[in-house]
């Protein structure tokens, strides 16, 4: 009669545990769209190039947030960094800087003459076109970023990247309050810098 009670128990506390893992399979964690790289324009010389120094500036934002300006400039100054794209690397991270310029093309010959005072070969600059943070709704950021030789002014790398994130699938054993969020915009920021360096840098053109 124990044995029958003990093996009772047993399949009980299996059954349980099998309940609990089929409510938690169903409630998906939130979700980043894929998508591409939008390379408007591609230089071969752009790739591997090691050689060269490079600045790097804060980003010009919609929100005029000089946290997420400097936020997103370390961002990359880590990634390339990570990577080793290029050998040297100077981040500027002064976020008034092109607080008294209105026109982007002025703000980039201003950045264009700090960086040839430092001998650098390029410069990165680049905007947060669109940053939306939801908890429940979902996550979005476009950045557009660009690649310039200092010496002629020629843009060597252009593109943007535009990233979502989407709420992950509820269980029906939960209430709407519980429902898993989408990545954080933060998230976003740090997956868009990666897939932009990677195409600034490691696809080739031919």
């Amino acid at each position: 009669m124990k044995e029958y009670f003990n093996l009772k128990s047993k399949n009980k506390l299996i059954f349980i545990l099998i309940l609990f893992a089929l409510i938690m399979s169903s409630c998906h964690q939130g979700y980043i769209v894929p998508g591409e790289v939008d390379v408007i324009r591609k230089l071969s010389r752009t790739v591997h190039h090691r050689c060269a120094d490079l600045v790097i500036f804060p980003f010009n934002t919609s929100e005029d947030s000089p946290a997420l300006s400097l936020n997103v400039a370390k961002l990359f100054n880590q990634e390339i960094s990570r990577n080793n794209h290029v050998n040297k690397i100077t981040l500027i991270e002064d976020t008034s800087l092109f607080s008294d310029i209105d026109t982007e093309e002025l703000q980039i010959q201003k950045a264009l003459y700090i960086a040839n005072s430092l001998y650098a070969d390029m410069i990165m600059f680049g905007s947060i076109d669109y940053y939306f943070d939801s908890v429940s709704i979902e996550t979005k950021a476009i950045i557009s970023t660009m690649i310039i030789n200092v010496k002629s002014g020629e843009k060597l790398w252009w593109g943007t990247k535009s990233v979502t994130g989407k709420p992950g699938k509820k269980s029906a054993f939960y209430s709407d309050h519980m429902t898993p969020d989408p990545p954080s915009a933060q998230e976003l920021l740090k997956r868009a810098v990666e897939q932009i360096v990677f195409s600034m840098f490691c696809i080739k053109t031919f």
